[in-house]
């Protein structure tokens, strides 16, 4: 990602970009679900219709509010000005990148299955579930549940599951937890298996990162790229 890049992305959902190949840092911003829908529903957006849009271009009063939020989420600023750089960003946010809804739009019968399939791979990344039981669990065949999983989220479903627990696996190793312990924990093999595919998404070993991690102040960026996932190419 280039310098000033900003990536928007739900809660929870995996995402995959280009792998960063040099050095450099980032900051992350997560905003509550029930704390956004508050401030969206003062512009009278109903919950129902907080969609985001595919693909936007970010204009300059949507990223000068986002970076303004990230100066004041430190240290010193008042809980007003919080607020207030708060309602500034929902402002462009809503104008900007919400989706309209077609009225009485219904999810297409794919897009819930994808929907489905998504929610069995989050109920426990310890779990290695194969294609077969993901097709019984979404009553479809192992050929539709890869179109539609991959058709909705850009990603088979074992990346997407190797993924997701790369991401929880940094969490852990920023808490401290050792590398073995998230190795067992996160449903790889040993801990060989977790530092190779660590190692090819983030270029150090997983005790490296929390050696990093360990060293960072809390209002520090870490000096290794720190998304939630990497697209890469899987064996």
């Amino acid at each position: 990602m280039a310098p000033g890049f900003v990536l928007c992305a739900h809660p929870g959902e995996v995402f995959s970009a280009e792998r960063v190949l040099v050095r450099g840092s980032a900051s992350s911003l997560t905003v509550e679900a029930e704390a956004l829908r508050d401030y969206v529903a003062e512009h009278d957006v109903p919950a129902e219709s907080l969609r985001l849009r595919a693909i936007t271009r970010m204009s300059n009063l949507l990223l000068g509010g986002l970076f303004e939020v990230f100066t004041m989420v430190r240290p010193g600023p008042t809980a007003m000005e919080i607020q207030a750089g708060m309602v500034e960003l929902v402002a462009a946010f809503v104008g900007e990148l919400l989706d309209e809804a077609p009225p009485r739009s219904r999810p297409s019968a794919d897009s819930r299955a994808a929907e489905r399939i998504r929610d069995c791979l989050h109920e426990d990344p310890s779990v290695t579930i194969d294609l077969t039981t993901l097709a019984k669990q979404a009553g479809m065949s192992r050929f539709r549940v890869l179109r539609v999983f991959k058709r909705r989220f850009g990603l088979p479903p074992h990346t997407y599951q190797l993924q997701l627990r790369l991401g929880l696996a940094q969490k852990s190793l920023r808490d401290g937890v050792n590398p073995a312990r998230v190795a067992a924990e996160y449903g790889f093999v040993d801990q060989s298996h977790l530092t190779r595919h660590f190692k090819r998404l983030l270029g150090v070993t997983p005790a490296q990162y929390a050696r990093v991690s360990a060293q960072s102040g809390p209002n520090e960026p870490l000096s290794v790229p720190d998304p939630a996932v990497w697209n890469m190419d899987m064996p």
